[in-house]
């Protein structure tokens, strides 16, 4: 069994980290933009 693992440098994470977030928003926004609604389900916030 091989050890697959993969090492980040810290800059190298937080850059990953950013863009998951920023992946995030995006997929947010477009569901947004999709369904013209603000709250699209039960576990978006309810007092949006």
């Amino acid at each position: 069994m091989s050890n697959n693992t993969i090492q980040l440098s810290t800059g190298m994470r937080n850059t990953l980290l950013s863009l998951q977030q920023t992946n995030n928003l995006l997929n947010t926004t477009s569901e947004r933009l999709a369904t013209g609604k603000k709250v699209n389900s039960a576990l978006d916030n309810a007092l949006s």
